[in-house]
C-alpha cells in the first residue's frame, strides 16, 4: 500500500463537517451529543447532500500531497474488495427440523473469522481521527451518515458487504448470483442483523418472507475493471455530472421492444378530454388519439405558474426541464367556474388513465418544489469522492434509489403515490442519479448496465407474493396478476389479495402529506379508479369498498398519530380524518394470526344505501358500560354482568376510554378455536358512535374480547338500520 504519514494536527470532523483541531472534542457536541443537526439517520442509510462547504474543502485537499494514515495503511483496502469471503446469507435462514449440518456451522465460524480481518473498527465517533491528507479517510468521511450520530458508539465499523443486499428481497436471488455480486465497503455496526419483511399471498394460500434491503446508504466501491472477475454483478459505477440521455433512450427502447407487460393497452375514449402540452409550439392542445406523450410527477410547493408562463418560457425550472405539465393541463386556480370545476373533477377521476397511457413518466424526486429543476439536466448532481490508492481507483457511491425516493419530499406527498403506482415506465431524477424503472426491470445510472438483466418469470409451481415494500408492489408478475397485463393467460388471484392490496395502498397514502385537506380523497381517486376496474367491481363509497367488504368500516388510526377531523368529509371514512390508518388482521386476514384455528365471521354490517356523505347500514347495535379502572372492562349497563375486556384502536394499554356508557355498532364478530386450549374465543370489532338526533358519527374503533368460552350475544345487541355521516 501507499506510504504512511504521521498523524495530522487536524482532522475531518463527522459532526460539524469541517476541519477540527486534532485531540480536542468537537465544539458542537456540547454535553456529548451534537447541539443541532439533521434528523436522525440509520447507520448505513445516509442520504445527505455533499454540501458546498464539503465540496470546497475536498477541492482544497486534493490540491495537496496525499498519503495513507497509519490506520488506513495497516488496513488491507484492496484485499477487502478482492479477497474477503463473505458469509453466504442463506445460512441466516432458520435451521430445519434436524438443525444446521455440522459443515455449515463450521463454515459459518470460518467465514466470520475470515471476515473480521476485513472489518475496520472506527471506535467511538467522538474520538474518530480522519486525516485530511489520507485518501481513504476522505472516502470514509464522505459515507458516514450526516444525521444525528451517537458520539459514544464504539461499535461503528467499516465493513465489506455484497451489493445485492442493497435491494429488497435479496435473499430470493439465487446463491450463485449472490456470490457473484460486487463487494462494497459500508459504514455500519458490528454484527448487523438482517431484518425481515413479511409478505402476503398473491396466488398462493400461504405466506413467505423476504429480507429488507441493507447497507442502503453511501458506500465505497472499487473501479469495476479492477475488481475480481467473479465479483462484478450489480457493480457500482461513477456517475457523470450530466445525464447520459443516449443510455436512457436505449433503456426505453429496450423496454418497448422486449417487455409486452409494459405495453400500453387499448386507447380509452376518455383520453379525448385530456389536454397535453405541444412542446414544439409551446401551447396546450387536446390529446391526439393513441399518441406518445410524457407525464410529469413532481412537487408543486407553493409555486404556481403565472398566466402566459408557457408562451413566455417562465415556467418553474422543473417544468421547463421536463416540458410535460399537468399543472397547465388541469386548471389549479382557486376560483373556478362550475364548468371548470366539473372539467377538473373529470380529469382527477381519470388520473390513473393519464399516467397509465403515458409512454413515460418523469419523476422529479429531488428538490422541495418545482423551482429545483432536474439534476443532471440543467444542473449537476451530488459530488462523489474519487481517490487513487496504490494504483487502484476507489469512489463513493450514492444511496440506493429506494432510500432517496422514500426520504424525499416527493415521496412524502399524497398526490405522488398514484402517479408512481400507475405509471408503466418511470424515469426518476434524484440528487445523485437517474433511474429508469418499468414493470419488468430497473436500470440505475450508478450501477453498470451490463450487470442488470430482466428477472426471469416465476415458475407456475412457485409461490408468488406481494410485500408492502414498494419494489415488490411494482414487480411485473404482480402487475400482470393484478391489472390483467398478462399477454398469454388469465391469472386467478387469491381471494384475500384485493383487500390486502387495498390496505397496502391506503396505509401508505394516509401517512403522506398534502397542502390542501380538501384533497383528502381527490389525490387517491386515480388509485380507486384503477382498483375499481380490476379488483373491486362494486366500487367505493368515500374511499371504502363497502358494497363488497363492509367490514372495512373497522379501520383505525395507529397509536403513533393524533388524528384530526377534516370538515366536509364523513366521519366513518378514513378520508374524513388526517392521520395514518390501517386495518387489523382480524378484518384483513384472520388466517395470518397465530394460535387461531377455524376462524369464522358473523354479526357483520351491511350497506343499505348511500346519500351524499351519509350511509345507511344494517347491523347490530349495543349499549355497554365501560369501567376503566382497573382493567377497562365492558358490562351490561346498570349491572355487573361482564361482557369482556375493552381496547381502543391499537393502544398498548386498554384504559384510553373514560368510564361511561357508550353506544356501539358491531362491525364484525370473529370466533376461532384456541389451538392450545381447544375452546372458542371471540373478538368483536365495534364502531364507537356519537349520536346527533337520527344520525350517528364515528368516534373511534373498539375491540371487545369476551372471556374464553363466553359469548358476546349475552350483551343483547339488536339488529337495526342506522344512518352514519
Amino acid at each position: 500500500m501507499a506510504s504512511k504519514t504521521e498523524p495530522s494536527s487536524s482532522r475531518l470532523c463527522v459532526f460539524c463537517r469541517r476541519l477540527e483541531q486534532a485531540g480536542q472534542p468537537c465544539p458542537s457536541l456540547g454535553a456529548g451529543r451534537p447541539s443541532s443537526g439533521p434528523a436522525p439517520i440509520s447507520l448505513g442509510d445516509s442520504t445527505a447532500s455533499f454540501s458546498a462547504q464539503d465540496a470546497a474543502l475536498f477541492q482544497m485537499l486534493h490540491k495537496q500531497p496525499s498519503s495513507l494514515c497509519p490506520r488506513c495503511s495497516d488496513y488491507d483496502i484492496v484485499g477487502a474488495f478482492r479477497d474477503s469471503e463473505l458469509w453466504d446469507s442463506s445460512l441466516l435462514l432458520p435451521p430445519g427440523p434436524h438443525g444446521l449440518e455440522k459443515d455449515k456451522i463450521n463454515d459459518r465460524a470460518r467465514r466470520f473469522a475470515q471476515l473480521a480481518q476485513f472489518e475496520l473498527p472506527l471506535g467511538p465517533l467522538s474520538s474518530l481521527h480522519l486525516t485530511p491528507s489520507c485518501q481513504f479517510c476522505r472516502l470514509i468521511y464522505r459515507i458516514i451518515p450526516q444525521g444525528e450520530l451517537d458520539p459514544d458508539d464504539w461499535k461503528s465499523t467499516l465493513q465489506p458487504f455484497r451489493s445485492v443486499v442493497r435491494q429488497s428481497g435479496w435473499n430470493t436471488v439465487s446463491p450463485y448470483l449472490r456470490n457473484q455480486s460486487a463487494i462494497m465497503l459500508g459504514f455500519g455496526r458490528e454484527h448487523r442483523l438482517f431484518k425481515n419483511v413479511s409478505s402476503v399471498p398473491v396466488l398462493a394460500a400461504h405466506e413467505t418472507t423476504v429480507h429488507e434491503s441493507q447497507m442502503t446508504g453511501e458506500a465505497i466501491a472499487l473501479e469495476s475493471s479492477q475488481a475480481s472477475p467473479g465479483r462484478t454483478l450489480f457493480h457500482p459505477q461513477y456517475v457523470d455530472a450530466l445525464v447520459d440521455f443516449a443510455a436512457i433512450r436505449r433503456a426505453v427502447e429496450l423496454c418497448e421492444a422486449s417487455h409486452p407487460t409494459c405495453a400500453r393497452g387499448g386507447w380509452p375514449a376518455e383520453m379525448s378530454t385530456v389536454r397535453v402540452v405541444d412542446v414544439v409550439n409551446r401551447r396546450v392542445v387536446a390529446c391526439p388519439d393513441a399518441c406518445d406523450y410524457l407525464a410529469l410527477s413532481y412537487v408543486w410547493g407553493k409555486v404556481r405558474p403565472a398566466d402566459g408562463a408557457l408562451e413566455s418560457r417562465t415556467l418553474p425550472r422543473t417544468i421547463e426541464d421536463a416540458m410535460t405539465v399537468d399543472a397547465l393541463c388541469i386548471d389549479q386556480g382557486s376560483s373556478l367556474t362550475a364548468e371548470q370545476m366539473a372539467a377538473k373533477q373529470e380529469q382527477l377521476n381519470m388520473m390513473d388513465l393519464i399516467y397509465d397511457c403515458a409512454t413515460l413518466t418523469i419523476v422529479a424526486v429531488a428538490g422541495n418544489d418545482s423551482t429545483h429543476g432536474l439534476p443532471g439536466v440543467s444542473s449537476g448532481r451530488n459530488h462523489q469522492v474519487r481517490e487513487s490508492i496504490a494504483g487502484y481507483e476507489l469512489f463513493t457511491t450514492p444511496p440506493t434509489f429506494e432510500v432517496e425516493r422514500t426520504l424525499s419530499v416527493w415521496g412524502s406527498r399524497a398526490w405522488t403515490l398514484q402517479e408512481y403506482r400507475v405509471s408503466r415506465r418511470l424515469l426518476s431524477f434524484t440528487a445523485n442519479q437517474v433511474v429508469f424503472d418499468c414493470w419488468t426491470s430497473t436500470w440505475e445510472e450508478s450501477i453498470r448496465a451490463e450487470s442488470l438483466k430482466p428477472p426471469a418469470p416465476w415458475p407456475e409451481t412457485e409461490t408468488r407474493v406481494l410485500s408492502s415494500d414498494d419494489e415488490q408492489l411494482r414487480n411485473g408478475e404482480v402487475t400482470q396478476a393484478i391489472f390483467g397485463r398478462s399477454p398469454s393467460k388469465t391469472v386467478q388471484l387469491n381471494e384475500k389479495f384485493p383487500l390486502l392490496l387495498y390496505h397496502c395502498y391506503v396505509y401508505d397514502y394516509t401517512r403522506r402529506s398534502m397542502s390542501d385537506p380538501n384533497d383528502s380523497l381527490n389525490a387517491f381517486l386515480g388509485m380507486l379508479a384503477l382498483m375499481r376496474r380490476h379488483l373491486f367491481p362494486s366500487g367505493f363509497v368515500w374511499g371504502l369498498p363497502l358494497r363488497s367488504h363492509p367490514q372495512t368500516l373497522g379501520w383505525t388510526h395507529g397509536r403513533e398519530c393524533l388524528p384530526k377531523r377534516l370538515a366536509g368529509f364523513p366521519s366513518w371514512s378514513w378520508a374524513g380524518w388526517q392521520g395514518g390508518v390501517f386495518w387489523p388482521d382480524s378484518i384483513l386476514d384472520q388466517s395470518s394470526s397465530r394460535g387461531w384455528q377455524n376462524p369464522r365471521n358473523d354479526l357483520t354490517v351491511r350497506l343499505v344505501s348511500a346519500a351524499g356523505a351519509a350511509i345507511a347500514v344494517e347491523g347490530w347495535l349495543v349499549d355497554l358500560e365501560v369501567r376503566t379502572e382497573p382493567l377497562s372492562e365492558a358490562f351490561k349497563p346498570c349491572g355487573d354482568d361482564l361482557i369482556g375486556i375493552v381496547r381502543e384502536g391499537d393502544f398498548l394499554h386498554n384504559n384510553t376510554l373514560p368510564t361511561g356508557t357508550y353506544s356501539f355498532l358491531v362491525v364484525q364478530r370473529l370466533t376461532y378455536n384456541l389451538i392450545e386450549r381447544g375452546r372458542d374465543k371471540q373478538e368483536v370489532c365495534l364502531l364507537l358512535l356519537d349520536w346527533h338526533g337520527e344520525y350517528a358519527t364515528r368516534k373511534s374503533i373498539v375491540t371487545i374480547r369476551p372471556l374464553i368460552g363466553d359469548d358476546f350475544m349475552r350483551a343483547e345487541p339488536e339488529r337495526k338500520t342506522i344512518w352514519l355521516r
